[in-house]
């Protein structure tokens, strides 16, 4: 969600001072909310079926998985999409003529590797196609650092796409053999039922669509048809801002007030302040109080990523090029996280010009943390049969996607305009 403030001043003599309007920010720094992608010319749903010898438990009778297969195959039929269907393993064969009654037979699931990675890649190479992958995402093609390094950097690349991304989390029935990969102990043969929560063995959809609008109707046309337990969306901005105020401190005079009441408008919160005396420092804290929710924690607020650019407004059309410059913050929650108290660190506003700030923010390098109930479906150690219930290395999968997406995705655009009361 971007945010758009424009803040001004307050003159502390009897006139007041005037300050430049909407159409001053918005000349000096347009906004960047961009238009939809238009829809893809066609109705192109790729489905990816992992087909490695890891997901053969799961065609068993009454199983989800096996209902959640069928529901996606024949919703998307129906749903008049350009359907095409692929097994991948080792290599990624269309499958797209093979009955929906073999792909839910144990001998369809005989490949030895999952290479996520590549498939990524595929995806990537196809921008106006949705995808719809069906696994355990237990990769298994390599060396973990490599595995996990390579992927990064592929899931990266498909973001700069734009697309929209969804991880969908389900648990099924499982009877069969499994094949470990953290000490490669050999296969062992696991039974697993779906009957209470936080049993069966977990299985996941992970749905790109080129579009918001496309999305949409993969969520109402398929994904409707097979709710999940837990949504993951990373390509959501971390942190979604209801408001943005000036913050006062209990019992302590205000050095700001505001200039004129705040307005929200689409994609943008306008507000103005003042400043009510001189300071002769190098830098003065700009207070305020935002209030948040969260798609995902964050590990630290005071670790948000702020990428600021200032101009100065002289009046009228005269204003000096932006720049780029740094802005330390200090951020702390406050009742209980639904708040955010940020302190802005600028120059001290002058008299006679305006500073226009243009400020981005982001979750930070490694500072958005994966969702709570990860934990409990996460396991480092699957040669246990007592962690059958669990994804191996789920939490580094879904940490790679913050660090690859979500960090990077801009959840605020504030613009600051500031001066000195004369």
């Amino acid at each position: 969600m971007l945010l758009l403030a424009l803040l001004g001043i307050l003159c502390t003599s009897c006139n007041r001072i005037q300050g430049p309007d909407n159409k001053v920010a918005e000349k000096v720094f347009p906004a960047t909310i961009t238009p939809e992608p238009p829809p893809p010319s066609s109705s192109d749903l790729d489905v990816y079926v992992d087909g490695s010898m890891s997901m053969q438990g799961y065609a068993v009778a009454g199983s989800n998985y096996t209902r959640v297969l069928r529901d996606v195959l024949q919703s998307a039929a129906s749903a008049q999409f350009n359907l095409n269907v692929f097994k991948f393993n080792e290599k990624i064969t269309s499958v797209t003529d093979l009955p929906v009654s073999d792909l839910v037979l144990p001998d369809f699931y005989a490949g030895k590797d999952t290479p996520l990675t590549a498939l990524v890649d595929r995806i990537a190479s196809t921008p106006d196609h949705t995808a719809i992958v069906i696994s355990d995402l237990v990769q298994s093609e390599g060396t973990r650092t490599r595995d996990t390094n390579s992927l990064i950097k592929s899931l990266a690349r498909l973001a700069v796409k734009r697309p929209q991304i969804r991880l969908l989390a389900y648990r099924s029935n499982f009877v069969g053999f499994y094949f470990p990969e953290f000490k490669h102990v050999g296969k062992f043969h696991l039974a697993l039922s779906q009957a209470l929560p936080g049993t069966g063995r977990p299985f996941y959809l992970l749905v790109v669509a080129p579009s918001r609008s496309t999305m949409d109707r993969v969520d109402a046309d398929v994904l409707s048809r097979v709710p999940p337990i837990h949504i993951f969306n990373p390509t959501a901005p971390p942190v979604v801002v209801d408001s943005i105020d000036l913050r006062t401190d209990s019992g302590k005079p205000s050095t700001w007030g505001k200039y004129s009441p705040t307005q929200r408008k689409p994609g943008r919160i306008e507000a103005a302040f003042a400043l009510h005396k001189k300071s002769d420092a190098d830098s003065i804290a700009l207070p305020l109080v935002v209030r948040v929710h969260w798609n995902e924690p964050l590990h630290e607020p005071g670790r948000l990523e702020l990428d600021v650019t200032r101009a100065v407004w002289r009046g009228g059309s005269d204003f000096d090029a932006a720049e780029e410059v740094p802005m330390p913050l200090s951020a702390s929650l406050t009742h209980n996280g639904e708040q955010l108290a940020l302190d802005l660190t600028v120059r001290p506003p002058q008299s006679k010009y305006w500073d226009i700030y243009d400020i981005k923010m982001r979750g930070g390098e490694g500072n958005v943390d994966v969702p709570d109930w990860v934990s409990s479906w996460n396991t480092d150690d699957d040669s246990q049969g007592s962690n059958g219930n669990r994804t191996f290395q789920l939490t580094p999968l879904i940490d790679t996607m913050n660090r690859a997406i979500t960090q990077h995705v801009v959840f605020c655009e504030y613009v600051v305009t500031i001066r000195r009361g004369a």
